[in-house]
């Protein structure tokens, strides 16, 4: 997470940080447009002539992204330039056409929270031109249509006394939270209306009960954040919503208010921790319930102990979202956990354009985008993510935009982005009552987070700045195919006895026949295939002149198809042995084969082959298909030369 100091542009900034301690005043919400910019709803009469169709697309650009045959309307996208209004009526005139209006917003019943940083602009980094938008302090639930979506589900703000003691649990793997501190006052953004506490079991927004540190020789209920990158992350993901402020920046709403946070302790008070502490938290995590971990931390070197601590993750119904990373250069490496196979990493967007933050990193495998903040020096504007901060001293206050202790900061980073994802995953798990043991949980939040983007690249499919696009959660809680996107990817881990490999080849061919992709896989073994049309493929991965096999695997548009992982057989041979027998008794003379070897059985009907990388045996007489005929293996594994990568020692992560 980078706060604004980061920046560091000297006098200018000085400037700024010195003016940023007044209060913005109250202003009123700025309503939004009448309707969707760029597009119009078209009713057409049941038998539309198809010249219709063609001159909407060719003389107006028109280009159908949803339909509703029940009553033969089609949702249109058209140029943004011009009156809307006056090409309506043009379009009215056309034959086979019964209305043509634009795509009318509607909003939802449900008030806006009453938390103050998300109903004020911060007149203070506004941009400054009178014609751009207005900069809320919490601007990313503005962007992300948070409001929206609380409108769908749950339709309702939670009180101490209502909110459920089964909320969706989402554990932040981070430097803790401040729950109470030294001081044992709880903070006021996890206390909800009406409440005193902000335990889970009481009404609030954290589960003290699973809340753990994982560090080595620390207090393991110890959990208060000393550095207060967590407090920040986990106001993203669920702060107390509509429970009030005492000024206009303070009360932050979260997008996900409907979870309960498991804070997990594994950096300490500078930022940093292990692989085995993330590792240890994950698995403290899965087995204490979370649906959802939130990873804002992450480095260079890839580590097989967190691979198979998110592989645990979502063998057990969990998802894991990681932040991509704040070094965007040209290196470009990719950052782990959130380049791990099965992890949806999350890259960072910019205030008020979408564009991929300056420095967010881009890649393989970032799968989707969220706001973060950026920095602009012309003109010199900052639009960072406004978050709360411990209310007692932490290292990380002296890096903020408010000097001293402030309880809410402006901070930017990949940091931020990913809980918005994981706000999202929490909103639209409670809608669905998804769960640990929901059959296909974790992909069925994947699916909905990706399909509900907004397109701001303005691609066909996915784009390594933006994955699929940068979230809306409205779209998510309709299960809305925002996009449309017509490709699809697959994204998976190669292994090669065990161990993964680089340079592997990966090649998707359609079932049936047609052209195919491929890719070569990175040195964690990872690889994508990037926007494959729809369908079925049979994915192959090379490696040493061997190779295996997944048949009829589904791409679908719009999604990554994720953890498309081949274990390519090799690195063992066996012998393998046995007897042959027909109603119990001994079989001579039996030809047994496996993989081209074979042997025949000697007169106790015995056999023995070797050496073989199979276990698929077969014993070739007819009297083998007879009934009671007996087949039995005994396969043995035998070493073979073998020279495995390097290992790497263990490595320290730190806060994105």
């Amino acid at each position: 997470m980078k706060s604004r100091a980061a920046c560091r542009v000297g006098i200018l900034l000085v400037l700024l940080l010195a003016g940023s301690a007044v209060w913005a005043q109250h202003l009123p919400q700025v309503p939004g447009p009448p309707y969707r910019p760029g597009e119009i709803v078209v009713g057409f009469e049941p038998t539309v002539p198809a010249s219709t169709l063609q001159t909407l697309h060719v003389l107006h650009g028109a280009l159908t992204v949803r339909q509703l045959p029940q009553i033969s309307a089609h949702v249109m996208r058209v140029s943004t330039g011009g009156d809307v209004g006056a090409l309506c009526a043009n379009l009215s005139k056309l034959q086979g056409v019964r209305y043509a209006e634009p795509n009318y917003s509607r909003r939802v019943l449900l008030a806006a929270p009453n938390d103050p940083a998300y109903n004020n602009l911060d007149t203070l980094i506004a941009p400054f031109e009178e014609a751009a938008e207005p900069t809320w302090f919490q601007w990313g639930l503005h962007k992300v249509e948070a409001l929206a979506a609380w409108g769908v589900w749950p339709n309702t703000y939670y009180t101490s006394a209502t909110k459920p003691l089964n909320a969706v649990k989402v554990a932040v793997i981070d430097t803790g939270i401040d729950a109470g501190g030294v001081d044992g006052i709880p903070h006021p953004d996890y206390v909800n209306a009406s409440g005193t506490s902000c335990d889970a079991a009481l009404g609030g927004q954290i589960d003290m009960a699973d809340g753990h540190n994982v560090l080595t020789g620390y207090d393991p209920n110890d959990f208060i954040d000393d550095y207060g990158h967590g407090t920040a992350v986990s106001g993203v993901i669920g702060a107390s919503t509509n429970n009030g402020g005492t000024a206009p920046g303070n009360g932050t709403a979260g997008l996900g208010y409907n979870c309960q946070i498991m804070p997990i302790k594994a950096m300490d008070d500078t930022g940093y921790g292990t692989e085995a502490d993330l590792a240890a938290g994950i698995l403290w995590a899965v087995d204490h319930g979370a649906l959802i971990i939130n990873i804002s931390a992450g480095d260079y070197y890839y580590a097989q102990v967190e691979q198979d601590a998110v592989d645990y993750a979502w063998q057990h119904g969990t998802l894991v979202v990681a932040a991509a990373g704040n070094e965007g250069d040209s290196m470009n490496r990719p950052l782990y956990p959130a380049a791990c196979a099965g992890v949806m990493g999350v890259a960072a967007t910019s205030w008020p354009d979408d564009y991929p933050a300056s420095y967010s990193n881009y890649g393989d495998y970032v799968a989707v985008s969220a706001p973060g903040g950026d920095y602009s020096l012309v003109p010199l504007a900052f639009w960072g993510i406004w978050v709360p901060m411990p209310t007692e001293p932490v290292p990380l206050h002296d890096v903020g935009w408010e000097p001293g202790v402030a309880e809410y900061q402006y901070h930017f980073g990949t940091s931020l982005a990913c809980p918005f994802v994981c706000g999202l995953a929490a909103l639209y798990a409670g809608q669905h009552g998804i769960t640990q043991s929901t059959p296909g949980g974790v992909m069925q939040m994947w699916r909905a987070i990706l399909k509900g983007c907004d397109d701001i690249a303005g691609g066909p499919g996915w784009n390594p700045n933006w994955g699929w696009g940068r979230i809306n959660a409205y779209q998510t809680m309709l299960d809305n195919d925002n996009r449309m996107a017509t490709v699809g990817c697959l994204t998976g881990q190669i292994s090669y006895y065990g161990t993964v490999v680089q340079n592997a080849l990966v090649e998707a061919e359609p079932v049936g026949g047609g052209t195919g992709k491929s890719a070569t896989t990175r040195s964690d073994g990872t690889y994508r295939i990037a926007n494959l049309d729809p369908g079925f493929y049979n994915v192959t991965a090379t490696i040493y002149a061997e190779s295996d096999t997944l048949y009829n695997v589904e791409v679908e548009a719009g999604i990554d198809l994720p953890r498309v992982n081949i274990a390519v057989p090799a690195g063992v041979t066996y012998s393998i042995s046995g007897t042959v027998t027909n109603a119990g008794d001994p079989l001579e003379g039996v030809e047994v084969s496996a993989d081209g070897y074979s042997n025949t059985t000697a007169a106790d009907g015995t056999y023995t082959i070797d050496p073989t990388r199979s276990r698929r045996v077969r014993a070739s007489t007819p009297l083998s298909r007879q009934a009671g005929t007996s087949l039995s293996t005994r396969p043995k594994a035998m070493p073979r030369a073998w020279t495995s990568s390097a290992r790497r020692t263990p490595t320290q992560f730190r806060a994105r």
